[in-house]
């Protein structure tokens, strides 16, 4: 969590960028008479031949500096659905390494989220294309030619790009980088837990499984279990053991999605609904849910698991946790990842990347490099705060989430341990069948006549979101 700027830091700062447009921090001002004899400053190169921005790296390390640019113009337009330009108006409190180490703006262009493919592609016809389109990755958006390659403008080797290497190569598509992100997120795979539930049944509970290494879908299931309670025996459990929005995080657990890019297939993606992963997946989580009777995925999940009817809960949308207030308020909440699949040659855990698009034939494609790798630097950039931290209550009242919650988050999904599988459900629409892949396997249909079922229907989308 970024923290206020030190009022040293900052002045260091402003004195350093000052400096470096050929200026001092005191030009015009009366010189206060000193018996100090002045020295210059000393002053430190990071260009390393002009490849870097004079500043120092992010967060202090040499190895995160910004890459130096020359710019056609000061503004760089971003079209996206939310205003882009919010945080990087004047604001003393904050480096920006955008505005304040490269000196640019940003130009909003908000157009409204179910308008901006159409709008997008308009503005691309009308040879007007915005600098930056922000949209989730869509391959026919590249194979129609609304969107030019990053990898001209970006050199994704230097360190600044360490942490998320793995994750550009990923969507990796015709040899080229179409689409970037400043991060990659891991939040969907948490699964939350009641603290106080489990100790009311003086049960181990999930992290102490993760800790050892052993927490797969094995021990998940002998918990889930364990902490079912059936009080009268009617086969409606007041207590379930666990509960899931969808059981997507189970197939992408297996290192597999019913989906994916592949560069080697002649398509560039593949459909998986007819793997062994995939069949081993959705049987298991229906397993759970009418053989062991220890699961739900339907009804008001989230009430019910804030009022101890559910020990254990996937939500999919990890942001379903900040009406866990009190929960979280009080430290009856916890979280661990997503059980490990115990077939799986790899702890694999579902991730979401790619969003910012370079505009073919964009006025400022420097500058939008700029902007995204300013994102990278400013997020990494904790030395330029200070130790200030907000009280739990704080971050609750902003509909954030308290900071054991997030250490806890980036403690455990961003391990050394964790493989990611890149989240393809939307961008191949498989999300049009999630009824039939989470609902129909319940009635009693085996899964292999469900898949077989499914997979051609699948094979239409891949065509359709390659050929848009």
């Amino acid at each position: 969590m970024k923290k206020l700027v030190s009022i040293f830091l900052a002045f260091a700062m402003i004195f350093a960028l000052v400096a470096c447009n050929g200026g001092t921090a005191n030009d015009g001002a009366t010189p206060t008479p000193s018996d100090a004899t002045p020295t210059e400053a000393e002053q430190v190169d990071y260009t390393e031949g002009g490849k870097y921005m004079n500043i120092p790296g992010s967060n202090g390390n040499d190895a995160w500096k910004l890459p130096a640019y020359t710019f056609p113009k000061n503004t760089v337009e971003i079209m996206s659905h939310i205003d882009q330009s919010q945080g990087y108006t004047e604001n003393i409190d904050k480096f920006k390494a955008f505005r304040d180490g490269y000196q640019l703006k940003v130009e909003a262009n908000v157009v409204a989220a179910a308008d901006a493919i159409t709008k997008y592609m308009a503005a691309c016809m009308s040879n007007d294309a915005p600098d930056i389109f922000q949209n989730s990755f869509q391959p026919s958006l590249v194979n129609k030619g609304y969107a030019q390659a990053w990898d001209e403008y970006i050199d994704f080797s230097i360190g600044l790009w360490d942490d998320l290497r793995d994750s550009v190569e990923m969507l990796r598509f015709k040899d080229k980088i179409y689409s970037v992100q400043s991060n990659h997120a891991r939040w969907d795979n948490a699964l939350f837990y009641n603290v106080e539930l489990f100790d009311e049944l003086g049960l181990k509970t999930p992290t102490e499984y993760y800790e050892e290494g052993n927490w797969t879908w094995d021990t998940m299931r002998e918990l889930a279990m364990q902490a079912t309670i059936d009080e009268n025996g009617d086969g409606m459990p007041e207590v379930y053991g666990i509960a899931w929005t969808t059981g997507v995080q189970f197939v992408y657990s297996t290192g597999t999605s019913v989906t994916a890019l592949d560069s080697s297939s002649e398509l560039g993606a593949v459909n998986n609904t007819l793997s062994s992963d995939v069949a081993r997946a959705i049987t298991f989580c229906t397993d759970l849910l009418t053989t062991d009777n220890c699961a739900i995925s339907e009804g008001d999940l989230r009430a019910d698991f804030a009022a101890g009817k559910i020990a254990m809960y996937s939500p999919y949308a990890y942001w379903y946790c900040f009406s866990w207030g009190d929960m979280m308020r009080e430290g009856k909440l916890a979280l661990v990842p997503f059980p490990k699949d115990p077939e799986a040659d790899k702890y694999y855990v579902m991730e979401f990347f790619g969003a910012y698009y370079l505009g073919p034939n964009c006025e400022n494609p420097q500058g939008a490099a700029a902007w995204v790798q300013s994102l990278i630097y400013d997020s990494l950039n904790k030395a330029e705060f200070e130790d200030v931290e907000k009280t739990d209550e704080e971050r609750l009242e902003e509909g954030g989430v308290t900071k054991a919650i997030s250490d806890m988050i980036t403690d455990m999904m961003y391990s050394e341990d964790k493989t990611p599988i890149l989240y393809t459900d939307e961008m191949f629409r498989v999300t049009d069948y999630y009824g039939d892949l989470w609902f129909m396997p319940q009635t009693g249909e085996p899964w292999s006549a469900i898949a077989e079922y499914l997979s051609p229907m699948i094979d239409e989308k891949l065509q359709i979101a390659m050929e848009g």
